[in-house]
């Protein structure tokens, strides 16, 4: 199942950010957790999570 994906706008709305410049920093911050790959970013402007990777189990290979 897929993240539900936030818009910046819709983000900053949510939080109480309402100016542009506001915006524009919390578009950094988006940008930011996209490079560290918690997030990813789909379209400009359009922000989901990343999904989280599988985990294996570890073989013993004695």
């Amino acid at each position: 199942m897929a993240a539900p994906s936030t818009e910046n706008t819709q983000l900053s709305n949510l939080i109480g950010i309402m100016t542009p410049f506001n915006t524009e920093g919390m578009r950094a911050k988006l940008k930011r957790l996209v490079n560290r790959g918690i997030l990813t970013e789909p379209e400009p402007g359009l922000f989901t999570l990343t999904p989280p990777t599988p985990t294996t189990p570890e073989t013993d290979s004695s």
